[in-house]
C-alpha cells in the first residue's frame, strides 16, 4: 500500500539524479514525521456535538412515499409485462431479439429500483424506531431529573 505511514499533507519528494536504490543510505531524503516512533499520541480533543432535529412525522411521511413509489413501480412493471407479451408475439428476427434484450434490461433495472426502494424504506423505518426510542429515553431521563 503506497503512502501508508506518511503525512498526507506532504508530497513525496522524487529523487534527483541516480535512482534511490543506487544512492548510499545516508544520502536518501527523509520523510516528514510528526513524532518519533514509540512516542505517545497527544490526547484527543473532546468531540463537538452538532445540534440537529429529526421531524418524525416527516420521516414517516417519507416512508409512506417510498412505499407508494414502490407499489407504483410494481404496477407499472405489470403493465409493461402485459404490453411486452402482446407486442413480442408479433415480432420476428432481429426486431424480436432487440425488443427482448431491451425488455430484459428494463426489467433488471426495475427490479434493482424496487430493491433499492425497499432498502431505503427499511433504513428510514429503522431510523424512525431509533429516533423514537431516543426521544422516549430522553423524556424519561428528564422526568427523573425534574422529579
Amino acid at each position: 500500500m503506497a503512502g501508508v505511514g506518511r503525512c498526507r499533507h506532504r508530497r513525496r519528494r522524487r529523487a534527483v539524479g541516480p535512482a534511490r536504490r543506487d544512492r548510499p543510505r545516508a544520502a536518501r531524503p527523509r520523510g516528514h514525521r510528526h513524532r518519533q516512533r514509540g512516542a505517545r499520541r497527544p490526547a484527543l480533543r473532546a468531540a463537538r456535538v452538532r445540534a440537529y432535529d429529526v421531524d418524525l412525522d416527516e420521516l414517516r411521511a417519507a416512508v409512506l412515499e417510498l412505499a407508494a413509489c414502490q407499489r407504483g413501480l410494481l404496477a407499472l412493471a405489470g403493465e409493461v409485462d402485459a404490453a411486452q407479451e402482446q407486442l413480442g408475439a408479433g415480432w420476428t428476427g432481429v426486431a424480436s431479439s432487440a425488443g427482448a434484450a431491451a425488455y430484459d434490461g428494463w426489467r433488471r433495472g426495475c427490479a434493482d429500483m424496487v430493491t433499492a426502494l425497499a432498502a431505503l424504506r427499511a433504513i428510514a423505518e429503522a431510523a424512525d424506531g431509533h429516533y423514537s426510542r431516543a426521544v422516549e429515553s430522553t423524556v424519561a431521563l428528564w422526568r427523573q431529573v425534574s422529579a
